[in-house]
């Protein structure tokens, strides 16, 4: 997202200098015009070597790419005919991240965070083991009863599944990306044994109904 964001910074910090230029061409001491560019410039330059430096230093346990930890232990602990439900907002890191052997055992879903888009979903991977990867980032989902309340993705398909299976394994990385957004965020894999779960079992589930 950040990245989508920086043309839109970098004309607004354009038209900022233009604006300052047009505003100090005026002045009768000339090299004034570069003082303040320069004085900008720094003021600029001191946010983004901050935030370069928390990234680089953050202590154990955060991480910057969680997404190719989570495949490596997913990799390492896999069955072959174990499946992988993606969730739609870590779509585009596992994709990124993935290898052949990741795709081949991968169901990617493309709907949001939607409880019922979720449940359909569930319901073509259950008679299997399922790793359910997520990025952990705050989703509009409401929740009945509670207007303006917020679940994420993971939250949605765990609150199903944990109603089903208890979880037979999983991890979570935290994201460095903490010391900029509030929130426990990052990537997590769950693993459930559905194997004995049939697609109707689904759908008593009412985790979204009690919150």
């Amino acid at each position: 997202m950040l990245l989508f964001l920086l043309p839109i910074v970098a004309v607004i910090v354009a038209e900022g200098v233009a604006g300052v230029a047009r505003l100090t061409h005026s002045l009768p001491w000339r090299p004034a015009y570069g003082v303040v560019l320069v004085v900008l410039g720094a003021a600029l330059l001191v946010p983004a070597a901050r935030a370069i430096g928390s990234t680089l230093s953050a202590p154990e346990g955060l991480n910057v790419q969680e997404m190719p930890q989570v495949l490596a232990y997913i990799r390492a602990r896999r069955e072959p005919e174990d499946i992988e439900f993606v969730d739609c907002i870590a779509r585009t890191s596992f994709l990124y991240y993935s290898r052949a052997e990741d795709l081949d055992h991968a169901f990617i879903t493309r709907h949001t965070c939607l409880p019922g888009c979720l449940r359909r979903d569930l319901r073509k991977v259950v008679g299997k083991r399922v790793w359910v990867i997520s990025n952990r980032v705050p989703s509009p989902v409401p929740r009945r009863g509670k207007s303006g309340a917020m679940l994420s993705c993971e939250e949605v398909v765990t609150g199903m599944l944990d109603q089903v299976r208890p979880r037979v394994d999983g991890v979570h990385l935290r994201s460095g990306m903490r010391f900029y957004f509030r929130g426990d965020i990052g990537v997590s894999a769950w693993l459930y044994d559905l194997r004995q779960v049939s697609p109707e079992a689904l759908v008593g589930s009412t985790f979204c109904d009690q919150k």
